[in-house]
């Protein structure tokens, strides 16, 4: 008994750490290697995309997307639980520029823990589609934490939305590309914050979220990749 209880909470000590570590793995890199590893996130973003938005089950997300102010993508989240829960992945922001296109990618973060009876590891692909300027806004400007400062809801609860958004009610909409134990996501209290180095490794030291955001003042060619595959979808 004693030494289940002694297994339990080494477990629940190791997953945090586990999810720390996939978050920050990439912090330190600089130069070359630094700026390949954020091209490499901005390319799994546009393959979740592609797949995300092929499937049936996501009906709802296209649509969506065409109506949205910005859509965060986090390719790769990963979760874990043993009675302590911790969710934590890189992922990049995106919001319309003023003919209405897709512009660059901003370098995002997310974090958060809960405390419950779960249990396992897991790795999923989670987009984040942004309703209205205020929440693209406080994304921008100082993070945003999902149910504080922004309402959201799971994509399929958004399903059958018309495509002129009158149905839409949350700020966030939500969508994952799993199923099971940890169907759905919880949300609640995740924390989304700009990932400063990223952002600088990928377009040089001055990069800031506004200024990729609004005022398209840096550029990567890398990024079309991505926003082709957000721009076709209009």
């Amino acid at each position: 008994m004693v030494k289940n209880i002694r297994w339990h909470i080494c477990l629940m000590l190791l997953f945090p750490v586990l999810i720390s570590g996939c978050v920050s793995m990439n912090e330190n890199l600089s130069g070359e290697e630094g700026q390949n590893a954020q091209q490499e996130l901005v390319d799994a973003a546009a393959v979740a995309v592609r797949v995300m938005c092929g499937d049936a089950d996501n009906r709802s997300l296209a649509v969506l997307i065409a109506n949205a102010r910005g859509i965060l993508i986090y390719p790769r989240i990963f979760r874990a639980g043993v009675l302590f829960g911790g969710e934590g992945g890189k992922g990049v922001l995106l919001a319309r520029d003023a003919d209405g296109k897709w512009g660059n990618p901003a370098f995002y973060a997310m974090g958060g823990g809960s405390v419950g009876l779960q249990i396992g590891m897991q790795r999923t692909s989670l987009i984040m589609v942004l309703m209205n300027d205020r929440v693209l806004e406080s994304a921008i400007r100082t993070g945003v934490t999902l149910g504080a400062d922004a309402s959201f809801a799971i994509g399929s609860e958004g399903a059958g939305l018309a495509a002129d958004s009158q149905n839409v009610h949350k700020d966030i909409y939500c969508f994952s590309n799993t199923d099971g134990l940890y169907a759905g996501v919880s949300l609640e209290g995740r924390i989304i914050n700009t990932d400063h180095p990223a952002n600088r490794r990928y377009y040089g030291e001055d990069a800031n979220p506004e200024g990729i955001l609004l005022k398209n003042s840096f550029d990567n060619p890398g990024a079309l990749v991505l926003r082709d595959a957000l721009n076709t979808l209009q």
